[in-house]
């Protein structure tokens, strides 16, 4: 967070709106109001973790595709955000690459790959890697509670320079895909309410 010359990690300085405001005594009342307002901010933000912020960050224009990334790293968990490095050298392919790879390698879960579609796949990458040069418009299934695996460790190997390998166990196999288009909450129960497995997409 940068004013005029003054700067100041978003890390900090969430810590320190809270942290003032959870000790209000002393703090001029001329600033108590928008205080408040700041730190419920603060904390509406907590639970934007990196996917959720790569996800927001899809409906942003950046002139530089990179910084669909590096524009967040501030925001962003200190865990996952001081493994990439911002290199404006680098082409956006090789930043997503390296992203996928650092974040999956720290949580152990392959959950960024919600963010792969092979309709705008990266011309000359693997498709494991996200295209996030485009607004994420469709639904995952792990957001509305299918994920089959919960939240458990992947077992994840990266072989150079473009294999992902990847455990894992055959629990059943989609028979029949709907691609109806979801434009009401009705609509979509009736499409719950079907014998089949699902995709869909919101307007």
């Amino acid at each position: 967070m940068i004013s005029g010359v003054h700067e100041i990690s978003w890390y900090l300085f969430r810590r320190a709106v809270i942290g003032m405001h959870n000790k209000e005594r002393g703090i001029p009342l001329k600033i108590g109001d928008r205080l408040r307002l700041i730190n419920s901010f603060c904390w509406s933000c907590l639970d934007n973790n990196f996917p959720r912020l790569l996800d927001l960050t899809g409906q942003s224009k950046c002139t530089r595709p990179i910084d669909k990334v590096y524009g967040i790293l501030g925001l962003a968990p200190r865990a996952i955000a001081s493994k990439i490095y911002p290199d404006y050298l680098l082409s956006a392919k090789e930043v997503y690459k390296t992203t996928f790879q650092e974040y999956t390698k720290l949580v152990n879960r392959l959950e960024l790959l919600e963010f792969c579609n092979l309709q705008h796949r990266l011309a000359n990458m693997p498709s494991w890697v996200p295209n996030w040069t485009i607004p994420f418009k469709t639904v995952p299934l792990t957001r509305l509670g299918a994920f089959v695996s919960g939240f458990s460790r992947a077992q994840v190997i990266f072989q150079s320079p473009n294999i992902l390998e990847v455990t894992g166990m055959r629990c059943s196999a989609v028979v029949t895909i709907n691609n109806s288009v979801v434009e009401t909450e009705s609509d979509l129960f009736d499409i719950v309410r079907g014998e089949y497995t699902f995709f869909f997409y919101l307007l």
